[in-house]
Parts: C-alpha cells; sequence; structure tokens
C-alpha cells in the first residue's frame, strides 16, 4: 500500500523570524500556488489585536509582519489560506 498525496495547498513549516521580533521582522510561509491568505496578530488572551490580507506567490515567502504598536509581549500570529489554518507564536 502507498499513500498518495494529491492535496498541495499545506503550509510547510511557516515561522516568525527573528524571534523576538523587531522593527523588520517577516513570516516566512511557503504556499503551493499564488494566493491571498489572512493573517491575525492575537494577544497571549487570544484577542485579535488586528488583521493583514497578504498576496503570496507560489513558493517560499518572506511576508513583512506590522508589530511596531505591539506592547512587549507574547503574541501569536494565525494564518489562514482559506484550507489551511496555523498559529505561530512570537516574542515583542
Amino acid at each position: 500500500n502507498t499513500l498518495d498525496v494529491k492535496n498541495s495547498d499545506i503550509i510547510n513549516y511557516s515561522k516568525v523570524y527573528p524571534n523576538p521580533v523587531n522593527e523588520t521582522s517577516y513570516l516566512e510561509y511557503n504556499s503551493s500556488k499564488a494566493s491571498y491568505i489572512n493573517i491575525s496578530y492575537m494577544d497571549f488572551t487570544g484577542k485579535i489585536i488586528k488583521n493583514q490580507k497578504v498576496r503570496v506567490s507560489s513558493g517560499l515567502n518572506n511576508v513583512k509582519i506590522l508589530t511596531q504598536e505591539l506592547n512587549s509581549g507574547i503574541y501569536f500570529l494565525k494564518v489562514n489560506d482559506g484550507k489551511h489554518v496555523e498559529s505561530i507564536t512570537f516574542v515583542k
């Protein structure tokens, strides 16, 4: 028996760098096709602070994340491409 994976719209190991973040920080995002992703910034309680919609291309993308107005603390990025949702922790 073999496993045949037919859905190639999978996010592969997204990450935020550098972490802790600074003025120029990025979400590294791998996409199998050009599309839009929704990024939600959440505090440690799960409260959504803001949302960002970003166009990504096929392959590896480096999306600038907007952290200037965040206070010091632990945050989460919820990345949603419409089929897959991923949560990534980062520190400011």
